[in-house]
């Protein structure tokens, strides 16, 4: 099982080309079984890609055990022989979507500081599948999660997409690989736990074949991503200004590729997209929230982003 189960994760590596000589790797990890793992294979794989890893952790502070995640992870970091980097969530009230921008922006934080210019996400298949359906229930459309995504500077990758969660399990079994349990996975307070304990038992028994389904789904979905990404990229050429985009040249094309252009420049939702649609086309000033202290604006016939 491990040999098979390295090659599988080599596999997925390559098919999307995700790391190069040469790279400096940040792995983040909560110290579950996922990013457990990631971290373990990336340790493994160091020398045959020819790439520099590290460990970081986000504490969210949600949990009474916060703190012993961090100490496990910082154990893991000494034990794995690299570096390891951490920062606390100051605000940790405020909802599960504000705790994720605030996690992406401390990612992209230290990368900035110490020169990383990939970074590990732990995300399984199983995980690609909640989310689709998450998106779904919302009404946000059917969005999978990338292999890989490019920013200006950064690049998010997750080597473990392709693998489903049980095989990280007997992975992690066999390895006699010890990582951190949440408990808060099985409360179905949260949305996304009632789709992993409920609703995928439900959806397993109408189609025992369902995680093949959705790979196929997910698959024509990245190659449409990849054909929108293409496209967007020669558009922002051609509409960029100084300070952001300008919203005459943005108005002739069609509102579902402006959502595309919107996302490329942002991790953005389909109700802020929205937004931003209607106050192009009434040609009127308007601001949209984005969380984390970001914002879209418009200035004249201008959008601009800010923080």
């Amino acid at each position: 099982m491990s040999f098979m189960f390295i090659k599988k994760v080599i596999s997925c590596i390559s098919s999307h080309d995700m790391l190069k000589k040469g790279d400096f790797v940040l792995i983040a990890t909560s110290g579950g079984p996922d990013s457990t793992c990631l971290a373990y294979i990336l340790d493994l794989l160091k020398e045959k890609f020819e790439i520099k890893i590290a460990l970081c952790h986000f504490n969210h502070k949600l949990r009474k055990n916060s703190y012993d995640d961090l100490k496990f992870v910082e154990d893991q970091a000494r034990n794995l022989g690299c570096e390891f980097y951490c920062e606390e969530w100051d605000d940790p009230v405020r909802p599960q979507r504000e705790a994720r921008i605030a996690r992406y922006k401390f990612f992209e934080k230290i990368a900035k500081e110490v020169s990383a210019n990939k970074i590990a996400l732990g995300h399984n298949l199983d995980d690609c599948i909640e989310t689709i359906i998450f998106h779904l229930i919302r009404g946000e459309g059917p969005l999978s999660i990338p292999p890989k995504r490019e920013l200006d500077f950064l690049t998010f990758i997750r080597p473990l997409i392709s693998i489903e969660r049980k095989e990280i399990e007997v992975f992690l079994s066999e390895k006699n690989i010890s990582f951190v349990n949440d408990p808060s996975n099985k409360e179905l307070a949260y949305t996304r736990n009632k789709i992993r304990n409920i609703l995928i038992p439900m959806i397993s028994e109408l189609n025992p074949s369902y995680k093949k389904a959705f790979v196929k789904l997910s698959k024509i979905w990245e190659g449409e991503r990849d054909y929108f990404k293409k496209e967007v990229e020669k558009i922002i050429k051609e509409i960029r200004t100084e300070d952001g985009l300008s919203i005459k040249a943005l108005s002739k094309y069609h509102p579902a590729l402006i959502a595309h252009i919107l996302r490329e420049k942002q991790d953005i939702g389909f109700s802020q997209i929205n937004e931003v649609l209607r106050f192009i086309s009434k040609r009127s000033s308007g601001t949209v929230e984005l969380g984390g202290g970001k914002f879209i604006k418009r200035k004249r016939d201008k959008l601009i982003w800010i923080g």
